[in-house]
């Protein structure tokens, strides 16, 4: 990355395997937006599971609403902990490496 230069930004779909495919001083340096493109992605996909799950939902019975409204709700809320987790722990691990 030193050599790319500090315009250069390192972008990861994730996971990463660390020291594998990517130096931890790669994926946790400055320079690395891996971690906000994880997010947004997460993001993006719960936004399209919506889009194409609730229109279906309006065409059916009040119980069936009910029933996938609350698969979808309970989805996103356990992708959101689950990201908040990862995101949490690769935090900790950066901020215990970088000293």
């Amino acid at each position: 990355m030193q050599k790319a230069g500090k315009q250069a930004l390192f972008m990861h779909c994730l996971p990463a395997s660390r020291n594998v495919e990517v130096y931890d001083e790669v994926i946790d340096s400055e320079q690395s937006i891996a971690f906000e493109q994880a997010e947004n992605r997460l993001t993006a996909q719960m936004g399209l599971l919506v889009y194409y799950l609730y229109p279906q939902i309006d065409k059916s019975s009040n119980a069936v609403k009910d029933y996938y409204r609350g698969k979808v709700e309970a989805f996103m809320e356990h992708q959101d902990r689950s990201w908040k987790q990862r995101y949490s722990y690769n935090n900790d691990y950066a901020e215990k490496n970088n000293k």
